[in-house]
C-alpha cells in the first residue's frame, strides 16, 4: 500500500522488479484532485503508479479526474466516520472549527464572518478555533482589530475532539482545499451540521442540504450570511444535525472496509484472471 507517491518513486528507483508472486500493489491519494499542494502529483510523476494494480482515490469524482493522469485501475475508498459518545453533548452558543492555523485554512476569512454576523445580534455566541500554526499572531491580531476578543477565542490544539464538538452547536469549515476532512466527519458523528467552502469532492459528499451549508468559496459575504441564519435557526440546525448523523452512518468502520475487501478480492480476481503474467518493471525503473 503507497499512502502517497513517494514511497513508490523510491522503490522504483531501487530497481524492485515485481514477479507474479510479488504482493498486489495498491496506491492512494488523500486529498482532491485539485487541491493546491496537489500540483505534482498530478504531473510526469504520476506514471509512477501506472504499473500498480489498483489506485484509490477519496470520492468517485476524484477518481475520474484521475484516470486522466494514471493509466492503473482507478476507484475510491473514503475515511472512516470515527465512533463519537454523543452522550457528551451539552451543546452551547459555540461554533467551533478544528483546523491548522496556515494559510490554505482561511481561518482569516472565518473570524471576519462570525464577527459580522455577531455584530449587531448574538453577541452571546462564541467562534471557538481549536489548532495551532505559524498564523497565530496574526490570528490575534485579527481579533483584537476587529474588537472581537469576548466571541472568538483561539483554543490551541485539543486531543478530546469529543468534548469539543460536545459544546458545540454548529461547526465551520473555510479551507481553500479538503480531501474528505475529518473534522467534518467528526461533527457530523456528532450530530453537528457543518458550513463550509464548497471546495472538494469530498465536502460534497459529506455536506448537503440535508446536512449542511456550502457556499461558493469565492463569496465570504455569502458565508457570513449562511452563518447568521444558522446561529439564528435552532430548528434549521437540529433538522441538519439529524442529516449529518445519517451521513456519517454510511461512512461507518464496517462500510468503509467492506469497501477495502471488494477492491483488494477485485485486484485478486484480476491477477488470477490473467493466469499470474510476470510483472513488467515498474514505471521510471
Amino acid at each position: 500500500m503507497f499512502t502517497n507517491l513517494l514511497p513508490k518513486i523510491v522503490l522504483d528507483a531501487s530497481g524492485y522488479r515485481r514477479t507474479e508472486n510479488s504482493p498486489i500493489f495498491i496506491g492512494q491519494h488523500h486529498s482532491t484532485f485539485l487541491g493546491k499542494g496537489s500540483e505534482w502529483e498530478r504531473g510526469p510523476k504520476m506514471r509512477h503508479f501506472d504499473d500498480v494494480d489498483l489506485f484509490l482515490a477519496l470520492t468517485d469524482a476524484d477518481a475520474d479526474l484521475f484516470r486522466t493522469v494514471v493509466k492503473a485501475r482507478c476507484g475510491s475508498v473514503p475515511n472512516i466516520a470515527p465512533p463519537m459518545d454523543r452522550s457528551r453533548s451539552r451543546p452551547a452558543p459555540h461554533v467551533v472549527a478544528l483546523a491548522r492555523y496556515e494559510h490554505e485554512k482561511r481561518l482569516d476569512l472565518m473570524i471576519e464572518a462570525f464577527a459580522a454576523a455577531t455584530r449587531h445580534a448574538y453577541q452571546d455566541w462564541q467562534l471557538h478555533l481549536y489548532g495551532e500554526g505559524s498564523l497565530r499572531s496574526q490570528l490575534e491580531e485579527q481579533i483584537r482589530r476587529l474588537k472581537v476578543e469576548d466571541r472568538v477565542r483561539l483554543m490551541g490544539r485539543t486531543d478530546d475532539v469529543e468534548e469539543v464538538l460536545g459544546t458545540a452547536s454548529l461547526h465551520l469549515m473555510t479551507s481553500e482545499f479538503e480531501g474528505f476532512p475529518m473534522s467534518v466527519l467528526e461533527a457530523s458523528a456528532m450530530g453537528l451540521p457543518t458550513l463550509a467552502f464548497d471546495c472538494s469532492p469530498g465536502l460534497r459528499a459529506l455536506v448537503s442540504d440535508d446536512s449542511g451549508v456550502l457556499v461558493d468559496p469565492d463569496d465570504p459575504a455569502a458565508f457570513s450570511i449562511e452563518l447568521e441564519r444558522l446561529i439564528a435557526d435552532g430548528g434549521l440546525r437540529a433538522r441538519l444535525g439529524n442529516g449529518a448523523l445519517a451521513v456519517a452512518a454510511t461512512f461507518s468502520g464496517d462500510a468503509v472496509v467492506d469497501r477495502w475487501f471488494d477492491h483488494i478480492k477485485d485486484c485478486v480476481r484480476r491477477r488470477r484472471d490473467a493466469g499470474n503474467p510476470e510483472m513488467g518493471t515498474g514505471a521510471g525503473s
